[in-house]
């Protein structure tokens, strides 16, 4: 997964230096060790910013992590922060779903490319029942916890249960995003 540009242009300010050269990853991951006292691997770093294979999925952990050095809480409460508005605005933003917000039998259709749709109804507490799925990993029936659902941004589910089995994280467009949110 590679981190959006809005999100590596946060994390550059944060740092206070342009991130282009190895060292600079270097030093990145020692000021987040030194800010809030979690440490994370150069390479990790340098993955989320598609300087080697992009391909690892990133643990929870790690994009909290993140989110913590940007001063968010979690992954999902940065996410829901984030407006192409610019970067803060009160009360309801664009293209962003905060489940707490909805009732349950609400219904969410998603995309994502390469041409993928997933239509699901929101259960609460943060879970979503798929209702259908076109292209997708996900099937009618799996349930998934997330956070926030934010346009442009990559879908995270915390976890995936199928007939009664946990599946574990999942994560849908991790390239580009969710191209389209809609609540029906």
């Amino acid at each position: 997964m590679l981190l959006s540009p809005d999100i590596q242009n946060k994390l550059a300010a944060a740092f206070g230096h342009t991130l282009r050269y190895p060292s600079d990853f270097d030093a990145l991951a020692l000021d987040i060790t030194e800010r809030i006292g979690t440490g994370m691997s150069v390479n990790t770093l340098k993955r989320l910013f598609g300087l080697i294979d992009p391909e690892v999925q990133p643990r929870r952990a790690t994009l909290d992590t993140l989110a913590r050095y940007l001063g968010a809480a979690d992954w999902p409460m940065l996410l829901a922060g984030l407006s192409e508005a610019g970067n803060s605005a009160f009360g309801e933003q664009d293209g962003v779903l905060d489940p707490a917000a909805l009732a349950p039998g609400t219904l969410i259709q998603l995309r994502y490319d390469p041409d993928r749709s997933v239509k699901m109804e929101y259960l609460g507490e943060g879970r979503f029942r798929v209702l259908a799925s076109e292209h997708s990993k996900l099937l009618p029936g799996d349930v998934l916890h997330t956070g926030a659902l934010c346009l442009h941004y990559p879908l995270i589910a915390d976890s995936v249960r199928r007939d009664g089995a946990e599946l574990g994280r999942f994560t849908a467009g991790q390239t580009g995003g969710l191209t389209e949110l809609a609540q029906l």
